[in-house]
Formats: structure tokens, sequence, C-alpha cells
């Protein structure tokens, strides 16, 4: 009924319910604050497919866009050896758009420091949404985008696990799966 692909079982249930304690964030000490979103930011999100015209991304990419959550290939690669098209994302940037780059995968992990491609798009403004979803990307740039205004600030703030939506490289958790992963 649920599944999340980017996390292991935090438990199993059965005829005993089984929680694997290392795994279960503890609960914030700081208490619930509930902000309301501004549904009027001007986000889009794109699948990158082999092809993709300049012209029409430059469009989507124009004002009054501010954040923009990109369907990268696998590690999140794109087409950066397209210079027409990375330049159209770079101009985009360079005026403040915040551009995050996410998997088209199922599960998986973006992280454009990876391959020379994934240089590229990072070269063109683009950040690591890790293994983010898609749909929480997009939430998340909502939220951040309400709350701050600076650009550096926003992109620091969407690399940063705020509530367990995401694993940087560098979290205990992907650690342990990393080391899960060579185990097996």
């Amino acid at each position: 009924a649920f599944e999340s692909p980017n996390f292991p079982p935090l438990g199993r249930i059965g005829v005993d319910i089984d929680i694997v304690e290392e795994l279960v964030l503890p609960p914030p000490t700081d208490s619930l604050d509930l902000k309301k979103v501004d549904p009027n930011k001007a986000i889009s999100v794109m699948r990158f497919f082999p092809g993709m015209d300049e012209v029409v991304v430059e469009s989507i990419l124009a004002s009054p866009l501010v954040g923009f959550v990109s369907q990268g290939f696998g590690v999140g690669n794109g087409p950066s050896d397209d210079t027409e098209l990375m330049a159209v994302f770079k101009a985009a940037h360079d005026r403040g758009v915040t551009l995050v780059d996410v998997t088209q995968c199922f599960s998986g992990s973006v992280n454009l420091e990876t391959y020379e491609t994934g240089n590229a798009m990072k070269d063109a403004g683009f950040i690591s949404g890790y293994d983010m979803s898609t749909e929480a990307a997009l939430t998340k740039l909502f939220f951040v985008l309400t709350i701050e205004s600076d650009q550096v600030k926003i992109e620091e703030m969407m690399k940063e696990d705020l509530r367990g939506e995401l694993t940087s490289p560098d979290t205990p958790v992907a650690v342990l799966r990393r080391m899960r992963s060579l185990l097996r």
C-alpha cells in the first residue's frame, strides 16, 4: 500500500512490530510554525528529454518565473551537450530563477558532481535535489520561495534537509545506506 523508494523501511508489521530505531528521525525540538505558502509564486516543472528545444524552454523560464524543477536522467544528467540550451538555463539562473534538478527515475538520487554532464548543469546554475521526489521538490520550492528572497539562501535551504524530505550525501542515513549497499 505504501512504499518510500529512496528510504529503507522504518519497520515491519507482522505478528510483531519491529522498528529499525536507528532510521527513525528524532522529533523536532522547535515548535511547529505553519507558514502560508504563496501560491502566486511562478514555478514550473519539466521532464528532460532528448531534442529539447531551447526556444520552448526559454519561454517557460521567462519572467515572472522564479523557480524551476527539472526531472533529469538517472543521477540528474540533462542535455548538457546542448550549449544553447545550457545558456538559456544560465541566463534564467543569472536573473534569479532557482533551478533544482531531481531524477525522473522511480528511485535514486541526484548529485550533479558525479558525471561531467552533471557538472555542466551545475555550471548553468542547477542545484542537486538529491533524493527528493518531484512533488517534494516542488512543494519545498514553493515554501522556501515564500519565506526567503535571497537566491543564495534559497539554494542553501533547498539542499538542506528541513523535515526529512531529502537525504544529502553527508547525512548519517545516506552513509548507512551506502554501507548497506556495499555489503550486499
